[in-house]
């Protein structure tokens, strides 16, 4: 009855078994900024203490797409330049370059955010739980939780700087993970490209301008 294909059950049974794959393989993927997004404002809804903080509800999800993507350029540390033979470059980060540091964040490896690149402006860390940052194949991404003390403080010291809605980031390159690239024009040392393959992630900060065109700043 059926020369030429599979019986129809046949059919249905294997796409289901392709369809149960793909399924799984894409439970193995990192979640995207998207995905992590919904997750969060879910996580919101569940809270058991909806009037704690009520004057700051609202979370702060931020995010740069930083990877494969290069900056403006930029001064580069001294010591840097001395070794390089140049202190001006656009920055190259590629995927995975902070996946190891961002995997084992403790007590003594954690990630702050912090306002203009200012040290004495702590907003918030991923020790204390005020901060959570993951990232994927393009992005970096930060969420402060309003539902805890510091969060709700940082979150209402963030709104009071409207100008502060791009988001900028603070690593240090790890082993010889920085490879120096040539500049494209003889002579043009804006043109030169500093490339990261492993860094650690110190902190991110609010800024009015971010070195990577793209980042987002919202409240949920």
């Amino acid at each position: 009855m059926y020369p030429y294909r599979d019986p129809p059950e046949v059919i249905a049974a294997r796409l289901a078994e392709e369809q149960a794959a793909e399924r799984a393989a894409k439970a193995l993927l990192p979640p995207t900024r998207q995905d992590r997004v919904n997750q969060l404002r879910a996580e919101r809804l569940r809270d058991p203490f909806p009037d704690l903080f009520a004057t700051s509800r609202h979370d702060l999800v931020a995010s740069i797409p930083i990877f494969n993507n290069l900056s403006v350029p930029k001064i580069l540390p001294s010591g840097l330049g001395d070794d390089l033979g140049f202190y001006s470059a656009k920055i190259l980060i590629r995927p995975g370059a902070f996946d190891t540091h961002l995997a084992f964040l403790e007590s003594t490896r954690y990630v702050r955010l912090l306002l203009d690149h200012d040290d004495k402006v702590e907003l918030a860390n991923t020790l204390d739980g005020s901060l959570v940052v993951w990232a994927d194949d393009t992005h970096i991404a930060a969420y402060v939780r309003g539902t805890t003390k510091r969060g709700a403080e940082a979150i209402r010291l963030i709104r009071e700087k409207p100008h502060h809605r791009e988001l900028s980031a603070g690593w240090t390159g790890v082993g010889r993970s920085l490879r120096r690239h040539d500049p494209i024009r003889a002579g043009n040392k804006n043109d030169s490209i500093v490339e990261y393959k492993r860094a650690r992630l110190n902190e991110i900060s609010l800024v009015r301008s971010g070195a990577f065109s793209g980042s987002k700043v919202e409240f949920i």
